[in-house]
């Protein structure tokens, strides 16, 4: 009965081994872009993942104004600390490319998303990759809120990266700036097997 077991086991980790072989990942760049030739509606189709976590952040106060039962007018701040997490591997898709830029979005509202590009990151590993849109702002350049907690303790030599997401300001808070696209790879071969008996061919006769 052992045996047995072993036998399923073995086979079910071999099965597993092969699904997990099969479906790699490979970086998206410029140069596979123009070499297949996909347009820009083609890449609306396309299935894209990010290469690693991605943490953005940003801080800000909602005003509220108001008359009290004592007809003061009165103002009221409400402050937020938003905070979105992309995850590595999370899947995105295209809404709007150009020929550097490509609008990925990992939400249902296509009004939030992010921009990778080339040549547009502070972190340049490879000019021809599809990087975040990113930025840097020195520590003292920062615009801090009061009674809020994300820069607080930011000095001013201090080195940040900033990127764009539903047409705000995001702080990268995880130096994910050189994150980049990616897409399965899935290689396809057809075989195609035929045979034929030749009958051979006499010399007519006259």
């Amino acid at each position: 009965m052992n045996w047995k077991k072993g036998i399923i086991y073995f086979l079910t980790g071999l099965s597993l081994l092969i699904i997990f072989a099969c479906a790699r990942t490979i970086t998206f760049s410029h140069e596979m872009r123009t070499r297949i030739n996909l347009l820009n509606d083609d890449l609306k189709k396309v299935q894209f993942y990010v290469s690693e976590k991605i943490i953005i952040q940003r801080e800000f106060v909602n005003w509220k104004t108001e008359i009290n039962t004592e007809h003061d007018l009165r103002q009221i701040g409400n402050h937020y600390l938003e905070t979105v997490v992309i995850n590595t591997n999370t899947p995105g898709i295209v809404v709007e490319a150009t020929d550097d830029e490509l609008h990925v979005s990992f939400e249902p509202d296509p009004n939030f998303y992010l921009v990778f590009c080339r040549n547009c990151s502070e972190k340049k590993t490879d000019s021809d990759l599809y990087s975040l849109l990113s930025w840097k702002v020195k520590g003292k350049d920062v615009e801090r809120i009061e009674n809020t907690v994300l820069f607080d303790n930011v000095s001013d030599n201090a080195k940040l990266y900033f990127t764009d997401y539903g047409n705000q300001d995001f702080y990268i808070a995880n130096n994910s700036h050189g994150a980049y696209l990616k897409l399965k790879d899935k290689v396809v071969e057809n075989f195609k097997r035929t045979k034929r008996v030749l009958p051979g061919i006499t010399i007519p006769n006259d």
